[in-house]
C-alpha cells in the first residue's frame, strides 16, 4: 500500500503547471494527491494515520447540507422567489445543489415493507449525504440567518463555488477544494463556510478562535491560499475569509478575515508537514510502514 491517498490519477496537465480542475466533489476526493486534511494529520501523526478518513458524523452532515443550501440560495437570481420559497418551507424541493448532494431520510423504523423500502432507498442514495428532516429544518434556520448578514452577502455575491485546484509543490502532487472564491474584486478572495454548534463553540471571535485552533483552520487557510497563488500568483490572492454560522438558536453569524499572525502559523505548520512527508519518502519510499 502507498502513502499517496486516492485512486484516480493526478491530472496530467497539473504536472506541467497549476490548474483549476473541473471535477465532481466525489472525484476530487479520489484524486491521487495530498490535501489539507492529509497534511493536517501529519502534524501530529504518521502517513498511515493521515490516510484514515474521519467517520461521517452529525457535524459533517450539517456542514454539507448547509453548504448546499447556501450555494443554492446565493445563486438564485430572483430574490423574490427565494424569499417566497423559504417562507413556504419548500426551498429545498427545487434547490439544485442540495438535491444533487443530499437526500432526505425518512423514518425506517416501522411500516409494511419498510425494510425493503429502506434497503432500496439506501442503495439509490448511497453516494449522497443522508439528511434527516430535523437536520434540514435546522439548516433552513441557519440559511435564514445568514441571508440577513450583509457580510455574508458581500462575500458571496460574485465568484465561483467549489473551486478545485491541482498543483505540484516541492515534487509532491497537491489538491484543494475551496467552498467559494470571491472574484468581484481584482484579486481572488478564498472563502470557507464554517458551522459551530452554538454551545461549546459560538460564532463570536473568542469562541470561534478556540474552534479554529482545535481544528487547525490556520493550516487550511494556508493550504488553500497556496493553491490559488500557484495558479494566479501570490499578489493576486487576498487573505482567507471564514463565514461562520451557529447550528443552534439564535443561529449567530460572523465574518472573519484571517490575520497575518494566523496565516503565519498556518504556513509554518504546513511547511513542517511537507518537510516530514519528504523526509519519509526519502527514507522509506511511498510504501506504508
Amino acid at each position: 500500500d502507498s502513502i499517496f491517498p486516492g485512486d484516480l490519477p493526478f491530472p496530467e496537465e497539473a504536472g506541467e503547471k497549476p490548474i483549476i480542475h473541473k471535477c465532481s466533489e466525489r472525484d476530487y476526493h479520489r484524486i491521487r494527491a495530498f490535501s489539507n486534511t492529509y497534511l493536517k494529520n501529519l502534524v501530529s501523526a504518521t502517513p498511515l494515520h493521515a490516510l484514515i478518513k474521519p467517520k461521517s458524523q452529525d457535524a459533517f452532515t450539517m456542514g454539507s447540507l448547509f453548504e448546499c443550501l447556501v450555494e443554492d440560495a446565493f445563486t438564485t437570481k430572483d430574490k423574490n422567489i427565494l424569499r417566497q420559497k423559504i417562507a413556504g418551507n419548500n426551498f429545498h424541493t427545487s434547490a439544485t445543489k442540495f438535491n444533487e448532494r443530499c437526500a432526505i431520510r425518512g423514518d425506517f423504523s416501522k411500516g409494511d415493507g419498510i425494510r425493503k423500502f429502506a434497503e432500496e432507498w439506501k442503495e439509490k442514495n448511497k453516494d449522497k449525504v443522508w439528511v434527516t428532516l430535523p437536520q434540514l429544518m435546522t439548516g433552513m434556520e441557519m440559511l435564514k440567518s445568514v441571508l440577513q448578514n450583509e457580510g455574508w452577502s458581500r462575500h458571496l455575491r460574485g465568484g465561483d463555488w467549489q473551486v478545485v485546484v491541482c498543483w505540484m509543490e516541492r515534487g509532491l502532487p497537491m489538491k484543494a477544494m475551496l467552498d467559494f472564491v470571491y472574484t468581484s474584486f481584482d484579486k481572488k478572495v478564498p472563502v470557507d463556510l464554517k458551522s459551530c454548534n452554538g454551545v461549546q463553540h459560538k460564532a463570536d471571535a473568542q469562541s470561534f478562535g478556540r474552534q479554529a485552533g482545535k481544528y487547525q483552520y490556520d493550516m487550511q487557510a494556508a493550504h488553500y491560499m497556496t493553491g490559488l497563488a500557484q495558479v494566479f500568483g501570490e499578489d493576486a490572492v487576498e487573505p482567507f475569509v471564514f463565514l461562520v454560522c451557529e447550528t443552534s438558536a439564535p443561529y449567530g453569524t460572523s465574518v472573519y478575515k484571517c490575520s497575518e499572525a494566523f496565516l503565519e502559523s498556518g504556513f509554518a505548520q504546513r511547511n513542517r508537514a511537507i518537510d516530514y512527508l519528504l523526509d519519509y519518502l526519502d527514507h522509506y519510499g511511498d510504501t506504508l510502514p
